[in-house]
């Protein structure tokens, strides 16, 4: 992970950026290039929205049209975790919303006891 104070990257960012083609390579590193760059472009109304996931807060910004940088903070430290493709968050985006559904509607099914299968019973405890 490259180190600035107050800005971490992940070696993600950097293998992502590899493959990019040179005017999107160069957004990209405009923005991660000090702390004070990143949080000018994170200022912009409509360019950072909060991901909904279960632990640490993660956030999404707009780099093009379709490129997102995804990154947390910690205290006073940024860290840029991933560099991804609109189009790969979509992707993901359908598929939790797919399986969302399939969870939700399907009625679950009571499964026959195979008596092999039944664990066997504690003894009961000694009353005292």
């Amino acid at each position: 992970m490259a180190k600035q104070k107050g800005l971490e990257i992940d070696r993600r960012v950097g293998i992502a950026l590899s493959v990019l083609p040179p005017s999107q390579r160069n957004s990209v590193e405009r923005l991660i290039a000090s702390p004070k760059s990143f949080e000018r472009a994170a200022a912009l109304p409509g360019r950072v929205q909060q991901m909904h996931t279960s632990g640490q807060p993660l956030y999404m910004m707009r780099v093009s049209p379709s490129l997102r940088l995804i990154y947390t903070m910690v205290g006073d430290t940024i860290y840029v975790v991933d560099l991804v493709e609109r189009a790969t968050l979509d992707r993901f985006a359908l598929q939790k919303a797919a399986k969302a559904s399939r969870t939700t509607k399907t009625p679950t099914k009571v499964a026959a006891k195979d008596p092999k299968a039944v664990a066997r019973k504690s003894p009961d405890p000694v009353e005292k």
